[in-house]
């Protein structure tokens, strides 16, 4: 069985609007998301839990965000830290970067870009294993899953889509690249989208003996968007 498991994920931010909205577009997209509005409460996480990334705000009552984000990066040097502010001044940058934050992001942000922001850097810190990796072998239309001996045969659909995929681990495809996929003469206007979902759908199945319960997805619907793949590939 593989071992994958979900990204979790720290939001620190006191705009309480703001940190739902992105909690509902991170939780769609596979995350485990924890919500947390001042520095205090960010540390006191970390005492009683863990979280793979922590987003964090700098303009934050009490303790600031870049004193939460030095407190993290000296007690968890592995924990993957982004910055997400309306503060977006060089001298910001440069402090939150000395602060120990990886990556530097200005709000507003679009739930898909920091979608994409975080499974890079989850990917970074974390680098796949040989134990997690499928080999797909995509002259022959197949794949192999994780520690088994099994081999997955893909139906040319299901073999163009992963090579699509694996051509750039962090892509999204859109419903209208997907649907070209299926079918390249189908006109954009006409595109079925039951016929992608089916494709989807049928896919999950297939792979599900060999995936772990927190994801059983495999292919992770993008909200307003498309889907991203959700487990880690080698192309062969």
């Amino acid at each position: 069985m593989s071992t994958l498991r979900k990204i979790s994920v720290l939001l620190l931010d006191d705009d309480l609007s703001l940190s739902e909205e992105l909690n509902i577009y991170l939780t769609h997209a596979g995350f485990q998301v924890t919500c947390v509005a001042s520095g205090p409460a960010a540390i006191n996480f970390y005492l009683e839990s863990t979280a793979d990334i922590a987003i964090i705000d700098l303009n934050l009552p009490g303790q600031t965000g870049l004193s939460v984000s030095r407190d993290l990066r000296k007690k968890y040097p592995s924990l993957g830290l982004i910055v997400l502010t309306a503060r977006t001044s060089p001298v910001d940058r440069i402090n939150a970067y000395e602060s120990g934050a990886d990556f530097y992001l200005a709000k507003p942000i679009s739930g898909l870009e920091l979608t994409h922001v975080i499974r890079s850097l989850y990917k970074r810190i974390f680098p796949a294993t040989r134990e997690n990796v499928w080999q797909f072998y995509s002259t022959q239309s197949a794949i192999k899953p994780p520690n088994v001996d099994a081999v997955i045969k893909l139906t040319s659909n299901e073999a163009e889509l992963l090579r699509r995929f694996a051509a750039n681990p962090n892509l999204t495809l859109t419903v209208e690249e997907i649907s070209a996929i299926i079918n390249p003469k189908v006109n954009i206007n006409n595109i079925e989208k039951h016929n992608i979902e089916a494709l989807i759908s049928r896919m999950r199945k297939k792979f599900s003996p060999w995936l772990s319960e927190t994801d059983s997805r495999l292919v992770q619907s993008v909200r307003n968007y498309g889907y991203q793949l959700s487990i880690d590939i080698e192309h062969h």
